[in-house]
């Protein structure tokens, strides 16, 4: 890699952070993805550029999936007081059909996991 102004990038990361240990978080998590995009990554260009994008996206897809944990966590509780009959009319009127689904797969590997769990417990597997 070129050298690149990496204080100018970790202040890039404070900005959106405006917390010392995520802004570290961020920074690290960028060159990270950096190094594994080296070999496609236009080093002659503009490099700066490039790793702004990085983190960019790294906070989108961070604060991304905070919303949708955040979302779920306040429907869990709405979900306890209803009855399984209801629990598909909550879903479809809260989630995106997209959130929908990737709901009933995270039930599905949860209680797949619980399942296997009980299996070694009892020496089944």
């Amino acid at each position: 890699m070129p050298r690149i102004k990496r204080k100018n990038v970790y202040a890039f990361c404070s900005q959106f952070t405006q917390n010392k240990q995520e802004a570290e978080e961020l920074y690290q998590n960028t060159f990270l993805k950096a190094v594994e995009l080296k070999e496609i990554m236009d080093w002659e260009g503009n490099p700066g550029s490039y790793l702004v994008s990085i983190v960019l996206r790294i906070w989108k897809n961070r604060k991304r999936k905070y919303a949708w944990r955040n979302r779920i966590a306040g429907m869990e509780e709405l979900i306890e007081e209803k009855d399984d009959k209801n629990l598909e009319q909550l879903l479809r009127r809260v989630l995106s059909p997209e959130e929908e689904t990737d709901y009933w797969l995270n039930q599905q590997i949860v209680r797949k996991a619980k399942e296997t769990e009980l299996q070694l417990q009892h020496g089944n597997i």
